[in-house]
């Protein structure tokens, strides 16, 4: 058999598949609609961008940063975590938590390219 044979035959393993605007739902279940002057397709886009930034984000820490990073989300989304309790579950004290998060908001400043307050 020919190389080329065998390369393309590496590469078909995945057949794609398509689907139609009208049967696609969104993430919060409702069906797609095209007729919405683009709403949904941002909303969908804007998913995407965030999703995108997050990992950016944490394939550029360290596990303790990555870990803090999501502590430091949750905080922003309402839960009540102390920074105490979260640097018991690192094992280290509340002043190197406070020391790691003041790192990594830099570094997440830095990658999303937001000022800092």
């Amino acid at each position: 058999m020919p190389k080329t044979y065998i390369k393309t035959l590496r590469q078909l393993m995945m057949v794609a598949s398509s689907q139609n605007f009208s049967e696609m739902e969104m993430p919060d279940g409702e069906p797609f609609d095209a007729g919405d002057n683009g709403e949904a397709a941002d909303m969908m886009v804007s998913q995407v961008q965030a999703d995108a930034h997050l990992l950016s984000l944490l394939r550029n820490m360290a596990d303790r940063e990555k870990i803090i990073l999501m502590y430091q989300i949750l905080r922003e989304s309402g839960y009540n975590l102390n920074h105490a309790e979260c640097a018991k579950t690192l094992n280290i004290t509340r002043e190197r938590y406070m020391v790691i998060l003041k790192g990594v908001k830099k570094r997440a400043a830095k990658i999303l390219q937001i000022p800092l307050e």
